[in-house]
């Protein structure tokens, strides 16, 4: 019996709305990462999704060898959750926050993509380090504006 309630229990926290938010959120920064464009668009609003595919001329996404994804936190309020992301290459790191809302069926989609501020450890060493910028290759990639960290 305790071992059936434990397996309900795991069966419900995979199942759980959080949970099922960091899924997705998991499963788009990997397609990102593996320069799988028509993938990551699944997990995209509509809107998100149409401007991406008005932009579908633009070059292929790069594969991003070597990159680490951490769920941080996920968080789930009514119909709306946030995820916060880290995404690590070399000495190199990026903290996505990714906005997903449920829909009717159920499902989550990203509806806004934040924290694509550069890391600045990595802008001392810009003009070096150009071709490695995981968060200029994302921002292109999302069509998102780099955000200046204050100060900068």
């Amino acid at each position: 019996m305790l071992g059936l309630a434990a397996l309900a229990g795991g069966l419900f926290w995979m199942t759980s709305p959080s949970r099922s938010a960091e899924r997705v959120a998991r499963d788009f920064l990997q397609a990102v990462i593996d320069g799988n464009r028509s993938e990551a668009r699944t997990f995209l609003s509509d809107d998100l999704r149409k401007a991406d595919e008005a932009r579908s001329s633009i070059e292929p996404w790069k594969v991003q060898l070597d990159t680490r994804v951490t769920i941080e936190n996920a968080a789930v309020d009514g119909g709306r959750a946030t995820v916060k992301a880290s995404l690590e290459r070399d000495s190199y790191h990026l903290r996505p926050v990714l906005t997903l809302e449920q829909t009717g069926s159920g499902s989550w989609k990203i509806v806004q993509i934040g924290g694509l501020e550069e890391d600045p450890s990595w802008t001392r060493d810009r003009d070096i380090r150009r071709n490695e910028a995981l968060a200029d290759d994302i921002s292109k990639a999302l069509d998102v504006p780099l955000e200046s960290p204050p100060g900068f």
